[in-house]
């Protein structure tokens, strides 16, 4: 994308990104045409701490006018970035104009407009259009704020609410020329009251006329409040601070586009807005090329907005979406283009669950999915040519301290399971493990970025080896003198009462199909009718897990843990709130219906078919 070499076009690039990292719109991934989008994972370190705006909460906009504008602003971009902000502003919006060398004199002001109520927006943006060539003399900032203060404190200031204070000089009046009396005002009277009422104010120090004592003034205003402050004065020193600022307050990864303004849209999109900025848009057009590089049709596009210096079109979205390469075309050079996208998609942990025991030194599984919000019921298959990437991070602390700590990259399982996502942790000792599972898809980060929270309890006593005879000795004696007998009593029960034998069949990794209860010795038919044992299994690894299948009549089968056996569950196909996962405990059989996997460690190692009909290999 070529670039302009006019800072001033940079100023409306890098105040309308500060507009959409103020939380305007819902958790949108912006796909941004940069040539390294490493060089912007600096570390956030002053992030916007009040709430997301509401319909409720006020924006105030603090717009210089002095005459100096004329040269630092000489195309008025400040002018669009505020009408840009009557558009997009989710709650109430009022500007203050200031100019003029009569410090006590009320500023003119475009009363707080409520933009959800009919026709608001446009109203708005036509009183703002009316101020953008009236300009004056002198710079009342302190006066500006003041006013911005007494209007919040009217309003009771409303949660969520911020300020915007864009400037391209010092405070400056007739008797107070280098502005030291209005920055010692303003610190003293008004920025307490922002900060003790959670309200930030974001400033933009426009130009080189700023002096230092004046954008140290400007930084300590943005800083206090929790707000940004940016020194708008050339390419260099504005492209970096802006990505980092968007990045941060919208918690966002910015990656390349596919061309010269051109961008990847998936069918997960739940929203998608595509924003242009130019020099003049009546002289260079706007068109937008769908994938098929036609212009998209004007009933599948939704102009939202509209200024000499910028255009914003939405998608008419639907349940699935035309995915591929759309392209903003203009013959303007000097355009910058931006795509915004809200992904439907999200991830889903699997395993382990809060209730799976873990324990230190063994390993655990960690499987994760990711759905569509228009079908929860359902997990997606990524195909090969997609780009998913779905990692975690976690922590294990103890007594207050983390003690082990990293990242995992979770790799997609094979088919039949490659819904799935999977890696391993084991963690080396005791405590509290937090796992937090971060996932892009087509290069759109996921909101909502699941977390779980387990207790790690200290390693398990280790079974009976082989060369410990006593230990050996005594377990073998209890199972001889209260097992066998009990068992004994219960076969025979079993038998008396025709329980049901063995039915359906398992398909394992590979695919390969075992009918349940064949070929079973004749004992093993006699003394245990209507159970099967992991062990009986031999086509199927288990990990080492020790598990019972117990059949009953009425074609009811069900699965229960053994002793001293690695976390077993089972994941349901059938249950009424979609796919569920039920972990499989000792002593407490779990029903086993069609086509339900059973998982060891959170890896699913067999499929469960109720007949041959339903298994088709």
């Amino acid at each position: 994308m070529s670039r302009s070499k006019h800072w001033v076009r940079l100023l409306l690039i890098g105040i309308f990104t500060t507009i959409a990292c103020l939380g305007i719109a819902p958790v949108h991934a912006a796909i941004r045409q940069v040539s390294s989008p490493a060089s912007y994972a600096a570390s956030c370190s002053s992030a916007i701490s009040t709430f997301n705006p509401t319909p409720r909460s006020l924006l105030v906009v603090l717009l210089d006018r002095s005459s100096s504008l004329q040269e630092t602003d000489q195309y008025e971009y400040s002018t669009s970035v505020t009408r840009v902000l009557a558009d997009l502003w989710p709650g109430r919006m009022a500007v203050i104009f200031f100019s003029g060398s009569q410090a006590s004199s009320q500023l003119p002001m475009l009363s707080p407009v409520d933009l959800e109520q009919t026709g608001a927006r446009e109203i708005l943006k036509n009183q703002i259009e009316v101020q953008r060539y009236k300009l004056a003399s002198w710079t009342p900032t302190q006066k500006a704020v003041e006013q911005a203060r007494l209007l919040l404190e009217q309003e009771s200031y409303p949660s969520g609410s911020r300020v915007i204070l864009i400037t391209d000089g010092q405070p400056a009046l007739p008797d107070d020329a280098n502005g030291s009396k209005q920055i010692e005002s303003i610190q003293r009277q008004e920025i307490p009251a922002f900060s003790s009422h959670g309200v930030s104010i974001s400033t933009f120090g426009v130009g080189n006329e700023v002096p230092d004592y004046a954008q140290t003034f400007l930084k300590q205003i943005a800083g206090t409040t929790s707000g940004e402050y940016h020194a708008v004065t050339d390419p260099a020193q504005l492209a970096e601070p802006v990505l980092q600022m968007y990045s941060c307050w919208q918690g966002l990864k910015f990656v390349p586009t596919t061309g010269h303004n051109a961008f990847q849209i998936d069918t997960y999109a739940g929203q998608v807005d595509f924003v242009v900025f130019l020099k003049d848009r009546t002289t260079y057009p706007v068109t937008l090329l769908g994938p098929n590089n036609q212009p998209v049709p004007t009933e599948k596009l939704q102009i939202r907005s509209q200024d000499v210096h910028y255009e914003f079109n939405s998608l008419a979205i639907t349940r699935f979406n035309t995915a591929g390469t759309y392209t903003i075309a203009t013959d303007d050079p000097t355009a910058s283009t931006y795509a915004l996208e809200e992904t439907r998609l999200q991830t889903e942990i699997i395993s382990p669950t809060p209730q799976t025991s873990v324990s230190a030194g063994s390993p655990l599984n960690v499987t994760v999915a990711l759905y569509d919000n228009n079908n929860r019921q359902q997990h997606i298959r990524p195909g090969s040519g997609d780009a998913v990437v779905i990692g975690l991070t976690y922590t294990l602390t103890t007594s207050g301290k983390v003690v082990e700590s990293g990242e995992e990259t979770l790799k997609q399982q094979p088919a039949p399971d490659s819904d799935l996502f999977s890696t391993r942790l084991t963690p080396r000792t005791a405590g509290t493990l937090t796992i937090t599972i971060s996932a892009s898809y087509q290069y759109v980060p996921l909101p909502d970025e699941p977390k779980l929270t387990l207790q790690v309890s200290s390693a398990q006593f280790i079974a009976c080896s082989s060369t410990d005879g006593i230990c050996m000795l005594g377990r073998y004696s209890a199972i001889g003198l209260i097992g066998i007998p009990a068992l004994l009593i219960l076969l025979l029960v079993l038998w008396l009462w025709r329980r049901a034998t063995p039915f359906g069949t398992l398909k394992d990794r590979q695919g390969v199909f075992s009918i349940l209860g064949k070929k079973r010795a004749f004992l093993s038919r006699f003394l245990r009718k209507s159970t099967l044992y992991s062990e009986e299994l031999h086509n199927f690894d288990w990990d080492e897990a020790t598990f019972a299948l117990h059949f009953k009549r009425g074609k009811q089968a069900f699965i229960a843990a053994r002793r001293d056996t690695p976390s077993l569950a089972v994941w349901c196909a059938m249950e009424p709130q979609g796919r569920q996962m039920q972990p499989v405990k000792v002593g407490k059989p779990i029903r086993l219906h069609n086509e339900d996997r059973i998982l060891v460690s959170g890896l699913p190692h067999a499929t469960f078919f109720e007949n041959q009909a339903s298994a088709q290999p």
